[in-house]
């Protein structure tokens, strides 16, 4: 069996993400567990817009390695009120 790098390549096709860059794909992420921890409850879904806006708020979550580790904490709690209490 031989191996033949162009037709391999000849089918490839390049991958697309949905995000424009890794922040948005952060800031997707938290907006999405916030939303979907709101429902059943009387608080309204949130947007990303509010979210990216409050994250870029704060000095400290400039780096997105700080504000994927506060996505993590929450993840792992099932709670985001230290997303909230960060970016008060």
């Amino acid at each position: 069996m031989e191996f033949n790098i162009a037709d391999k390549l000849k089918d490839w096709k390049p991958t697309v993400s949905k995000y424009k860059n890794f922040r948005d794909e952060l800031i997707t992420r938290l907006t999405d567990g916030i939303n979907n921890s709101r429902q059943g409850t009387k608080y309204k879904p949130t947007t990303k817009r509010v979210i990216a806006l409050r994250a870029n708020k704060n000095p400290f979550l400039v780096s997105d390695s700080e504000l994927e580790l506060l996505i993590k904490e929450c993840e792992s709690k099932g709670s985001f009120a230290k997303f909230y209490w960060i970016t008060k």
